[in-house]
């Protein structure tokens, strides 16, 4: 090449130098796109790029030829428009709904580049465009490989923190896990799962159910705290506090928090389990900061504590009540129980819930 041509001057000259120029453009797009993840941004180069690229090298093919026919792509690049539509909106779906999208995308990119390169006597062309742009281009475009994890669905189309891990959701169960770029990394097995704000260190994400969080180590994938030592238990106290909220006609915003210590040998928190009304059900809540009220006296065990507490502008009436669980004259456990409604509390509904506790810790 002249200085001239090597500078630019060959893209004027040479239709197939400006072809690979146009479509190593069209390539950096998709990869920026994925590599950032943004959801416009995805959406789009996904959309467009593949379309783009193959009226790029329809009519490159149709110059090459010298086919009189003006435009090859009238009543065809609609279909890579739809194909790609199709493989965009298949990652919220899983299991065979996805494998079908997926499927029935890269059969329309299959026909339209049959129809336009295979029956001119293309046939390499053919299937590297059909490799190309049906999978390669719009795979780099989202950022990840939808292919693996078929079983599970993208519950957002945003990614978490900047490390670009994705929340994966059960269409079963609702249960949510996490994947990265190339596959699976936490089973969905959990409530939700959002980034971590309770120690300095980057990539680490909260893994929440049952009204304990597991901190979770993307770098060194492996769990590195948990707020509760006993699980089982955990869910046990979930499922009956649910039971009680419902029973006892806790409404929207009331609130009830239980708290399982053990006492004998060392204290050690078993279970916390922090759940508010929501007028229809129950749900769990997460922060560390106090959730109904601070503790201003040490409470013994047996006894009641009431307080009045203001949360959004209403004014709520809390009980507290503290019970433990003895073997003689040995105290194995303590029960601590607090709950706030709009009407005062009964006594004896927290004891009960204590004495069901107590059951449960017994078993």
């Amino acid at each position: 090449m002249t200085w001239k041509d090597s500078f630019g001057a060959i893209l004027w000259k040479d239709k197939g130098a400006r072809l690979y120029c146009l479509l190593l453009l069209g390539a950096i797009c998709a990869l920026h796109s994925g590599l950032a993840m943004d959801n416009r941004m995805c959406r789009f180069a996904c959309i467009v790029l593949s379309p783009l690229s193959f009226y790029l090298i329809a009519r490159h093919v149709t110059s090459c030829t010298g086919t009189s026919e003006k435009n090859p792509m009238v009543g065809k690049l609609w279909l890579m428009v739809a194909a790609m539509v199709i493989f965009f909106c298949a990652q919220r779906h899983a299991e065979m709904w996805r494998v079908w999208m997926l499927v029935t995308s890269l059969s329309m990119v299959a026909y339209v580049c049959w129809r336009t390169f295979g029956k001119q006597g293309f046939t390499g062309i053919c299937i590297l465009a059909i490799a190309y742009l049906g999978i390669l281009l719009p795979t780099v475009a989202i950022g990840y490989n939808q292919y693996a994890c078929i079983k599970y669905g993208r519950q957002d189309f945003y990614p978490l923190g900047p490390d670009n891990i994705l929340r994966i959701k059960d269409l079963k169960t609702n249960k949510i896990g996490l994947r990265d770029r190339y596959g699976m990394l936490i089973e969905p097995a959990y409530e939700n799962i959002v980034p971590n704000s309770r120690v300095i260190p980057l990539g680490v994400y909260e893994l929440r159910n049952n009204g304990c969080y597991t901190l979770y180590n993307v770098y060194q994938n492996e769990m590195i705290k948990s707020n509760v030592s006993d699980r089982n238990l955990q869910e046990s106290i979930c499922q009956l506090l649910r039971k009680f909220c419902d029973g006892h006609d806790y409404g929207y915003r009331d609130r009830v928090e239980v708290r399982v210590t053990r006492k004998f040998n060392s204290d050690a928190l078993l279970s916390h389990v922090k759940m508010t009304g929501s007028g229809v059900f129950s749900y769990n809540e997460y922060p560390d900061r106090p959730f109904i009220s601070e503790d201003s006296v040490t409470l013994c065990a047996g006894e009641f504590a009431i307080d009045t507490i203001e949360r959004y502008g209403d004014t709520y009436q809390a009980l507290h009540y503290s019970y433990d669980v003895k073997r003689g004259s040995v105290v194995l456990y303590n029960i601590d129980v607090k709950t706030a409604k709009e009407n005062m509390p009964q006594q004896e509904t927290l004891v009960e819930l204590a004495k069901e506790i107590e059951t449960l810790l017994k078993q």
